[in-house]
C-alpha cells in the first residue's frame, strides 16, 4: 500500500515581498507622526509634573528626532534648555566642594517616569489600533 504524505507548501518569496512592500510603505514617516500625535499625552503631562520644579525644564520636554529610527519616537527635555533635567529627575548623591564644605544633596523629584507610568498603557492600545487601520489601507502589490 502507498503511503500517502500531507505536504504544505509555503511560497515564501510572496510573503517576503509583501513583508517589505509594509515596510516600504509604514517608512515614510506616517507611522513615526501618527505615533508622535497619540504620545502627546505623554510629553504634557511630564511639562505639568517639572513646571514646579524649573519653568525651563519644562518647556524644554518634546520630541528628540532620530532620523534612523522611523519606527521609534524619544520623548525628554532636550538640551541645553534642559541641562538640569536628569538632577531633578534622579537627584543627587551628597556632595561637597574641594574645601571640604558640604553641598548638600538633591533629593530626586521624577516627572518623567510618573508620566511615562500612567500613560503608556493608553498610548499603546491607541498606536495599536491606528496602526492596524493604517495597515488595512495598505494595498498589497502581488
Amino acid at each position: 500500500m502507498a503511503r500517502k504524505t500531507t505536504r504544505l507548501e509555503v511560497n515564501m518569496a510572496s510573503v517576503v515581498h509583501k513583508m517589505k512592500y509594509y515596510e516600504a510603505s509604514l517608512a515614510d514617516g506616517r507611522v513615526r507622526e501618527m505615533m508622535k500625535e497619540e504620545a502627546k499625552v505623554i510629553v504634557s503631562n511630564a511639562r505639568a509634573n517639572a513646571r514646579p520644579l524649573s519653568t525651563r525644564v519644562a518647556n524644554s520636554i518634546g520630541f528628540i528626532e532620530k532620523k534612523n529610527y522611523p519606527y521609534n519616537i524619544l520623548i525628554g527635555p532636550k538640551y541645553p534648555q534642559g541641562n538640569l533635567a536628569h538632577f531633578f529627575e534622579y537627584g543627587t548623591a551628597p556632595r561637597q566642594n574641594a574645601d571640604g564644605h558640604n553641598r548638600g544633596r538633591m533629593v530626586a523629584k521624577p516627572f518623567m517616569r510618573p508620566a511615562i507610568d500612567n500613560n503608556i498603557a493608553s498610548v499603546k492600545l491607541k498606536i495599536l489600533i491606528r496602526l492596524q487601520e493604517i495597515v488595512k489601507k495598505l494595498k498589497i502589490k502581488k
